[in-house]
């Protein structure tokens, strides 16, 4: 009897050191979510805490486009408000550290309901093995998501939260009702979500006869349907504005079906795959096991129903594949566990470790794969008017402004009541015309005219990437640039405010060319001495712009004043601590006034940032700065690493710039074999 004593001992502690490699991976995915920034991937954060504020300020939910200056208003629907309402509470006392702190709330709530769930029944070291993958996976692709302030991350904690209950939580299940009461208020795919799990395990519970023992699923069930009915909205005005325009797929890139191109597609990176690899991977898998459990006559028709669902909603949006990953889990869970994948208990092989350290090193690389390089904290600057934002609040003139649908949700938030915008990126009331109107007008003289002419907006809010807007504005001399930042140009129109128009006016200034930030154009604007001289003006609206302060420290450079340049990096590298530009200023500057530790540092840190092709000149230029202190070692691995001898952009210079560090660092035999490159 000691034997199987013995090898149940070892089963069960194999078992318990998966689970904690699962808790391992887990805390470093809370640990990255804690430290990663609010991002303006999407705007839609802004246009949530917009609604809450609203809701709770009115004591009403909003019936109609209140931010927006489009005549009469629109009619919307707010599918969302409890979900509004809570992080607009969090977010009105502890900031953006709230939201933050919400949404790895919120993720570890789903991972420990999947872990719960996968987990269950995982007897044996192979189950349990099973267990761990599917549980990987899912955390792998979440956590992706979850780093949106978004009701989508509570959408999955409550179909997470059913599928645990229905499949094992027999005594739980009059706790159905209340959550799809909580659900359906929090985010709209409750509706198709709930009633796809209602008529896969009540179609199930019917076939099975609806033994006496089930009955309670019949009735937890039935209450969870009529849960869609407790909300502020009529249910089918609601199902019928749920949208499904086939131009919106244009242009809401999580709108776009899944194409089997992309289904078929594998990527990876230093044998880390990407998340729709991973996706990929699950899809297929869940087919072989619809497959073969079928042929078998083993799979239960809830799984079959589920799966069946979720494949369907594919066709809707790419972004539905995570939601199909959870609704086929106990399909995948079911299929892991059944006697052919999931055997009788043995011990653990050395194959079997193996895959368990791939399984532990592969999720923590990727993880730091999608969390790098890290933007500011707790809110990012990218992809935000925040000077335009700041200069707008400053002259507090008001008026209607035109803009980009993309930026819609943080200027509302951050400008109404006193300004009023065109429209965002949330898509329930909003015809597909009015976001082809205005995006267009930036770059088409007739679209521009007719929108000029029907809505006359007070600001002119333009990305700076549509270079050819300038070109269409100079048509009509009413509209004066008179700000940007690393994102938008702003122009007023002199006839509605004429104060802020000659108070501000930018002559002779072009910040679409700026928009690449090229060293050239750069400093070709600090050279016209019109376009400078406005740079404390910018500065002192914007003080972390990184465009300005980019001007600023070459204009310090080129006057050998290398002490002023480094308050302007710091600005940088404050704002966009993940940009090389900042480091690499802050680098020449420190080099000049001779801080030759510190300049190293710096540049190193700014070849950490840097793409590939700046790499080459970054590194050249640390090894040639550690070759001038006759640093021989640091200086040969830096140039060995950029310098591409056969390349028409490394001269003699560099050739023996690179024999001397080699000499110096006592590698001979290389400096002899790069010497016969060299023409005497």
């Amino acid at each position: 009897m000691l034997f199987p004593n013995r090898l149940f001992t070892i089963s069960r502690l194999f078992i318990l050191f998966l689970k904690f490699l699962c808790g391992v991976i887990l805390l470093q995915a809370v640990w990255y979510l804690l430290r990663w920034p609010v991002i303006a991937w999407d705007t839609d954060v802004w246009f949530h805490l917009d609604y809450g504020r609203y809701i709770l300020e009115h004591r009403t939910i909003p019936q109609s486009t209140y931010f927006s200056f489009i005549d009469p208003p629109l009619p919307l629907i707010d599918y969302a408000w409890l979900f509004q309402v809570v992080v607009y509470a969090l977010h009105s006392v502890w900031g953006y550290e709230g939201l933050i702190a919400w949404r790895t709330v919120v993720f570890i709530a789903l991972t420990g309901l999947l872990w719960r769930f996968v987990f269950q029944d995982a007897s044996t070291p192979r189950r349990a093995m099973w267990a761990m993958f599917l549980w990987v996976c899912c955390c792998l692709v979440l956590v992706s998501r979850g780093v949106f302030v978004r009701p989508h991350m509570v959408s999955y904690v409550m179909l997470a939260a059913f599928l645990l209950i229905l499949e094992h939580g027999r005594r739980s299940r009059l706790l159905l009702p209340l959550l799809a009461v909580v659900w359906c208020n929090m985010h709209s795919m409750a509706f198709p979500l709930l009633g796809l799990i209602s008529i896969a395990y009540g179609a199930e519970w019917v076939v099975n006869r609806g033994r006496r023992k089930d009955r309670l699923l019949g009735l937890s069930l039935g209450l969870s349907v009529l849960a869609m009915l407790a909300t502020p909205h009529d249910l089918l005005r609601l199902l019928t504005r749920i949208p499904s325009s086939d131009l919106m797929l244009d242009y809401v890139r999580e709108l776009k079906p899944v194409s089997w191109e992309l289904l078929s597609s594998l990527q990876f990176r230093d044998l880390i795959p990407d998340h729709q690899t991973i996706l990929n991977v699950w899809f297929f898998l869940s087919v072989t096991a619809v497959a073969v459990l079928l042929t078998r006559r083993r799979i239960r028709l809830s799984h079959l129903l589920l799966w069946g669902g979720g494949v369907g909603l594919l066709p809707s949006g790419w972004r539905f594949q995570h939601e199909l990953m959870i609704l086929t889990l106990p399909l995948l869970r079911a299929f892991a566990f059944s006697g052919e994948l999931a055997p009788s208990p043995s011990p653990p092989r050395p194959l079997s470790l193996v895959l368990i350290g791939a399984l532990a090193l592969i999720p923590m690389a990727c993880l730091n794969e999608t969390f790098v390089p890290r933007s500011a904290y707790p809110v990012s600057r990218q992809q935000l008017p925040v000077g335009v934002v700041a200069f707008l609040k400053t002259v507090d003139a008001g008026g209607r402004l035109m803009h980009h649908p993309n930026t819609g949700g943080y200027l509302r938030w951050t400008l109404w009541p006193r300004y009023q915008i065109f429209m965002d990126m949330e898509s329930p009331g909003l015809p597909d015309r009015y976001y082809y109107w205005v995006t267009r007008a930036f770059e088409d003289a007739d679209l521009l005219k007719t929108f000029l002419a029907t809505h006359d907006p007070s600001f002119i809010s333009v990305p700076i990437a549509r270079k050819r807007f300038p070109e269409l504005i100079a048509s009509y001399p009413d509209y004066v640039l008179v700000f940007f930042d690393d994102e938008e140009a702003l122009y007023v129109n002199r006839r509605h405010h004429p104060q802020v128009a000659e108070a501000h006016a930018l002559h002779g200034v072009n910040p679409f060319a700026l928009a690449e930030k090229s060293v050239e154009e750069l400093k070709k604007h600090v050279a016209d001495e019109l376009a400078f001289r406005y740079l404390a003006k910018l500065l002192t609206v914007d003080p972390g712009c990184e465009i300005t302060n980019h001007l600023a420290a070459i204009a310090y450079e080129q006057d050998g004043a290398y002490d002023k340049m480094l308050p302007h990096a710091e600005a940088i590298i404050e704002s966009y601590p993940e940009s090389s530009t900042g480091y690499e200023l802050k680098a020449r500057a420190l080099h000049k006034l001779g801080a030759l530790d510190e300049a190293l540092s710096a540049y190193q840190l700014a070849w950490e940032r840097s793409d590939k092709a700046a790499r080459v000149g970054l590194g050249r230029t640390i090894g040639l700065l550690y070759l001038a202190h006759q640093q021989h070692a640091e200086a040969y691995r830096w140039l060995r690493a950029s310098l591409d001898l056969f390349s028409s952009e490394t001269d003699q210079d560099d050739a023996r710039a690179l024999i001397d560090a080699a000499r110096g660092a006592g590698k001979l035999r290389e400096a002899k074999r790069f010497s016969t490159l060299l023409i005497e």
